[in-house]
């Protein structure tokens, strides 16, 4: 469908004139389940992709006749839910009719649309022309998970976030009891906006506070105060959306220890039930990293604490947050019994996900198991152009293992020998034993019931180094 500005009513004031025009040209024409077809090939079968099977693909036909049935190469010309137009060509062995597509109805009736519309000064974004491989994925039955991240989305207004949510559970089968995350920044939180998050299911916030210092949110351009903060923790739980998540960085401009511990405690009284802590990271893609790089002062970047500091400040909060109840379960990420992320634990457990919008990654998985990784521009005028994910890439069997290692060692859970064995082999399990043993040997993993290996306190401080050495290894199934 088209993003088109405005509620229902003007939408369809929009687009009413824009038909009535493209079929007098004889471009489109109207069937009876009020699909807009390419006028020259009307005649012939129109349907929409319904699922797959074996490899297989359906086509619904529009007068509630047989399935077409198409063939691997046919099916990846297609993703789920278009409308097409298919010429049957011949039945197949069980006598269902076989097909091939001519046209795909919904994204070039979108394209004619989109032009006639820009052309009169209504912006509209035609959506991604996807071309990813339906013949070769598993499409998600079900979605138990949403996160609304990166920048800030609680600053698109209200209507913009309803039609957001409505496309998710239009386009998907989003289960009642999904975890739906939405990131806020302290003190950007309207009460529009928070109001309408409420209304479409929001189950989690997450604040990037940084910190509950003032001179320390200061410090590194953050706009809000320790009061604005805890404020809008406040708001969000009486707007009936009770898992919040802050996170606090270690190592920021001026920090000591005793601005750190009072953080920390402001955490632990706020009754939060998920905490992220990240040590600062120094890079060009950030404010403060760039000043940083170049011994600049507007962040106060010369009195970012040293490296050792740093270590020690997470080290105090692994054990802080512990006592109040926030269990640490991942390097970086800490939570009340229960209220782990269970979106970010997809990641680590190498479980499949979809991402949309700039510079967004997914993970799925092919009928045999195998894990594909593909994503979207970074470039934004490329992505506004025409937005499409690239070619998926599958990874080899020696990729899929050295990601097991080092994004199931970022769990406190570590990573199963027994579970590695089934998926890969004994024998690729046995080319990391080595290295498992020097780790050991050096304090940075230990065995945790018996089976699995896992980072000890030491380890996570030096996880890099420890994830480093699985990827020097060699391991073929």
């Amino acid at each position: 469908m088209l993003d088109l500005p405005g509620n229902a009513n003007e939408q369809e004031a929009l687009l009413e004139p824009v038909l009535a025009e493209l079929e007098r040209a004889g471009q489109v024409v109207r069937n009876r389940s009020g699909l807009f077809l390419i006028a020259a090939r009307a005649n012939l079968l129109a349907g929409q992709v319904q699922g797959h099977r074996d490899g297989f693909g359906f086509l619904i036909r529009d007068d509630r006749g047989p399935d077409v049935v198409l063939s691997e190469a046919e099916m990846s010309k297609l993703v789920h839910g278009d409308r097409a137009l298919v010429r049957v060509t011949g039945v197949d062995r069980r006598g269902r009719p076989e097909g091939e597509i001519v046209d795909v109805i919904e994204r070039r009736t979108n394209r004619l649309v989109g032009r006639l519309l820009n052309e009169r000064g209504v912006r509209v974004v035609v959506p991604e022309d996807q071309r990813i491989r339906h013949d070769i994925l598993v499409p998600p039955q079900a979605v138990d998970s949403i996160y609304l991240g990166g920048g800030t989305p609680s600053l698109l207004a209200p209507g913009l976030l309803r039609r957001l949510f409505m496309s998710l559970r239009r386009e998907f089968a989003v289960l009642p009891t999904a975890e739906i995350t939405v990131e806020c920044a302290p003190g950007q939180l309207e009460p529009a906006v928070l109001e309408t998050l409420a209304e479409c299911g929001v189950t989690r916030v997450s604040f990037g506070v940084q910190s509950f210092v003032d001179a320390e949110a200061r410090a590194i351009g953050r706009l809000h105060t320790r009061a604005v903060a805890l404020e809008d923790i406040r708001r969000v739980r009486a707007a009936g959306i009770l898992d919040v998540s802050v996170d606090l960085i270690a190592g920021l401009p001026g920090q000591t220890v005793d601005s750190w511990y009072e953080s920390l405690g402001v955490v632990a009284d706020s009754g939060v039930d998920h905490a992220s802590i990240y040590m600062l990271e120094v890079d060009d893609a950030s404010r403060l990293g760039r000043e940083l790089l170049v011994s600049g002062g507007r962040y106060r970047a010369q009195e970012v604490p040293a490296d050792d500091m740093v270590a020690d400040l997470y080290t105090e909060a692994v054990a802080l947050l512990a006592g109040h109840g926030l269990a640490q379960y991942e390097i970086s990420n800490f939570a009340r019994s229960g209220a782990e992320s269970q979106h970010n634990l997809k990641y680590w457990r190498r479980e499949p996900y979809l991402g949309f919008g700039l510079d967004a990654h997914s993970m799925v998985r092919t009928h045999a198991g195998a894990a594909l990784r593909f994503g979207t521009t970074d470039d934004l005028d490329a992505y506004l152009a025409g937005p499409c994910w690239d070619e998926p890439r599958r990874l080899d069997r020696e990729e899929e293992m050295e990601e097991a290692w080092f994004l199931g060692l970022r769990l406190n859970e570590g990573v199963s020998l027994a579970a590695l064995r089934r998926e890969f082999s004994a024998s690729a399990v046995r080319e990391f034993l080595s290295t498992i043993g020097e780790l050991e040997d050096e304090g940075l993993i230990g065995f945790v019931d018996g089976d699995r290996v896992a980072l000890t306190a030491r380890g996570r401080l030096l996880s890099n180094e420890v994830f480093g050495r699985f990827l020097a290894e060699k391991a073929v199934a």
